[in-house]
């Protein structure tokens, strides 16, 4: 994905606290609260502050560089999105855990979005449950 190409499209500046957030998020290769991403963010940049990093999340979410979810137990996270890599989640209720997975649900509704003329421009997919290790504990 072209970050820059991204941002100049929607006239929006690539700052040097957006390009850490969008590395810290890319190269984790998973969801993170925002707290989390703060931690991770510190390591490249120790004087990054917590209320710079919420404001930024809204920005880039705008941008269409990260995605929001929940993990089943109440708390947001984010993600690196790159529309090369398009993947859903499995959330687990449980611990949280959340499984990328590469098939899209959405090919199942190609009939219905050729008889309407829809057309979608993006989508969200997440399953809620519980995980093999959390199961374990509900029998």
């Amino acid at each position: 994905m072209d970050i820059e190409k991204s941002f100049r499209e929607k006239g929006v500046r690539l700052t040097h606290q957006r390009r850490v957030l969008i590395d810290t998020l890319r190269d984790a290769h998973r969801a993170m609260t925002a707290q989390e991403l703060y931690r991770e963010a510190r390591m490249a940049w120790p004087h990054i502050n917590f209320s710079t990093i919420y404001r930024n999340i809204e920005t880039l979410k705008s941008v269409g560089l990260i995605c929001e979810m929940t993990d089943g137990i109440g708390n947001t996270l984010f993600a690196y999105r790159d529309e090369e890599e398009h993947h859903h989640h499995l959330v687990c209720k449980g611990c949280g855990k959340t499984i990328s997975f590469d098939s899209c649900p959405l090919i199942e509704l190609k009939q219905v979005l050729d008889e309407t003329g829809f057309m979608p421009t993006g989508h969200r997919f997440e399953v809620y449950g519980y995980c093999k290790e959390c199961r374990k504990d509900r029998v």
